[in-house]
């Protein structure tokens, strides 16, 4: 006899958060050491500001965004400045209240988002002649619960 062990599973919750697409929007980088033709493999300090801004382009679709501004430097020398505007569109047609769908916005998306734009974080300062920089981790649910959008 064939078991079927699929049928004693409970039916999964549908999604609220449906990613449809992904890009960046707008990006700069500014490599102040190579205009002046100091590089070094020194360390770096950073100041990093990141800011999510949402946009609704349907009923059911909204366009989230993370602004990421780093600055860069060394002793007190602005060494590069990376500027990155990272959009991604989302279905929420599920989310049924305000609550849930900020919810979704400020915590769903970004959590999907941020590792392809630490990614290119990554990649850019690599490529540019300096160490990688490797953005943290961040736990979007606690920065939603503390800021309370």
């Amino acid at each position: 006899m064939i078991e079927n062990k699929n049928a004693s599973k409970p039916v999964e919750k549908a999604k609220s958060v449906i990613f449809l697409s992904q890009y960046v929007k707008d990006i700069s980088f500014e490599n102040y050491a190579a205009q002046s033709l100091q590089f070094s493999m020194e360390k770096l300090d950073y100041a990093v500001d990141l800011n999510i801004k949402r946009k609704n382009l349907k009923p059911d679709i909204v366009e989230v965004t993370l602004i990421l501004l780093l600055e860069a430097s060394a002793k007190k020398k602005k060494k590069f400045v990376l500027e990155i505007t990272y959009a991604g569109t989302f279905s929420l047609n599920s989310a049924k209240d305000l609550e849930e769908r900020k919810r979704a916005i400020f915590i769903d998306c970004p959590t999907i988002m941020f590792p392809y734009l630490r990614q290119i974080v990554f990649t850019i300062s690599r490529d540019s002649g300096y160490p990688p920089v490797n953005l943290e981790y961040i736990d979007f649910k606690d920065v939603f619960n503390v800021k309370g959008f």
